[in-house]
């Protein structure tokens, strides 16, 4: 592995090394200035015998999937926090975001999606938010000067030391950390595309984080909107981080049209995809990229809060946690988004709220536990299992269906079920609790369940009594 080393300040050059196995390791420097050339090091690596996450990769199993090494598949349940680094800027301790974060952990999410740096959004402010829960304009940037004055020519240090925190920080609590290094629609004055002091910025960022063993790349929000650059540029940006990036993260881009066109580029395909058919949308897209993890990053559901900060298509809590199930039974992975905490609005501590403005992050820890249950990443989505819902089954001995509140039965077809001895059980999405289990003694071709909760999203599991051989 050739790792870049990284400039910290007073003379000091730093090289973040993530070793990707056990064992005994070799290190030697590189450089043209002879006393930091030709210096070597000997490390000793052990085994991780704590808790700690490998870094997500694609599945060796299945490669629409992510996964861990030796730690199985995995289910992306994502949480996008744009400001997550404003918060506590200057207190290396980090209380605040330690206490957020642990909440967003406990809740079933396994990822946050955040800016390097955003400076401030272009739609209205809501003037009754506390200013303790506001952060524009940010206390730092990442530049010298600030950003009506900048100096693209130097980095600040001491935020990038900040950022430093933070990364580590998810990574401790075993969050995965899917860095945007650019947006384009936040204010932030960027040096031009292309040049010297955009690729400076750019590679210190490469340099620096891919160290981390939580990192995930994403190279722009919205990367082709707005006017900035072009797919020349984007394509550029990605082969310039794999020249740089010796611990092979994984790479996207916040943008559905460049992943399209380019999806040999990127290791998983993000979408933008606000669609009402939401479910028959990331099913065509799944099917269109067959070999690539789908991952819907903004989907228009923006839990409300108790701020009008952004509207999407879909506010209220319910449908929000709907579009979700959407995606997840379509066979793509998702994220969340709640009002005050996803922009520059950051309600760090929202169990302080009154019941009712409180965001229901629980419906993912169910989200979560429901995954569990049923190994969710080894189904796929089944368009024959069921005439009504969304159906994920492994084709022959589990059949999951979710049915959205509208839906008063769910029906199960196919010979896969026929004449099978099956186990039902319902699960809610909204209390998080299994219902009894029942037998089925033998399935009809057609067979109709009743959704015990009228007017509730509900999952119906069906498992085959003895497994197919």
């Amino acid at each position: 592995m050739e790792i870049p080393a990284y400039y910290d300040g007073e003379c000091l050059y730093r090289v973040r090394f993530n070793p990707p196995a056990a064992g005994n390791w070799s290190l030697t420097s590189k450089s043209m200035q002879a006393d930091l050339n030709g210096l070597t090091w000997n490390v000793e690596v052990s085994p991780d015998t704590g808790d700690r996450l490998s870094p997500l990769e694609i599945s060796p199993r299945d490669a629409i999937r992510f996964g861990r090494k030796g730690g199985g598949d995995v289910s992306l349940l994502a949480f996008e926090c744009d400001w997550l680094w404003a918060l506590d800027y200057g207190d290396p301790a980090l209380p605040r975001v330690r206490r957020f974060l642990e909440e967003v952990a406990k809740n079933g999410f396994n990822q946050i999606v955040l800016n390097v740096y955003a400076h401030d959004v272009r739609w209205p402010k809501d003037p009754n938010v506390a200013p303790r829960h506001l952060f524009t304009p940010p206390p730092a940037w990442p530049f010298g000067g600030n950003n009506s004055a900048p100096d693209h020519s130097k980095l600040n240090l001491e935020f990038f030391r900040h950022y430093d925190r933070l990364i580590a920080l998810l990574d401790e609590l075993n969050l995965s950390a899917h860095i945007m290094i650019y947006v384009w629609n936040k204010e932030v004055n960027w040096p031009a595309a292309r040049s010297v002091e955009d690729n400076r910025y750019f590679d210190y960022v490469v340099k620096r984080y891919q160290g981390f063993p939580n990192v995930v790349w994403d190279i722009s929000k919205e990367a082709l909107g707005y006017g900035h650059n072009d797919m020349g540029y984007i394509t550029e940006r990605i082969d310039r981080l794999r020249a740089l990036d010796a611990h092979r993260r994984l790479v996207t881009v916040h943008d559905y049209l460049y992943c399209n066109h380019h999806p040999d580029k990127v290791d998983f395909i993000s979408v933008q995809e606000w669609g009402t058919n939401l479910h028959a949308k990331m099913g065509e897209i799944f099917a269109k990229h067959k070999g690539k993890p789908i991952f819907n990053i903004e989907h228009g559901g923006y839990e409300r809060g108790p701020h009008d900060i952004f509207g999407g298509a879909y506010e209220d809590p319910v449908a929000c946690l709907d579009r979700n199930y959407a995606c997840l039974f379509a066979g793509c992975d998702s994220t969340y988004y709640w009002q005050d905490s996803s922009w520059n609005v950051l309600i760090w501590d929202p169990w302080t709220l009154p019941e009712k403005d409180r965001p229901h992050w629980q419906y993912f820890r169910h989200m979560r536990a429901l995954i569990n249950a049923v190994n969710l990443p080894a189904l796929r989505p089944d368009e024959k299992g069921s005439s009504s819902g969304y159906c994920l089954s492994d084709g022959k001995d589990v059949f999951v269906v979710y049915a959205p509140g509208t839906n008063v039965r769910v029906n199960v077809t196919g010979k896969a079920t026929t004449g099978g001895k099956f186990t039902s059980q319902w699960f809610d999405p909204i209390t998080g609790k299994f219902g009894v289990i029942e037998t089925i003694e033998s399935m009809k071709f057609w067979h109709a369940f009743r959704v015990p909760l009228q007017g509730n999203p509900a999952v119906l599991i069906l498992r085959r009594m003895t497994p197919s051989s």
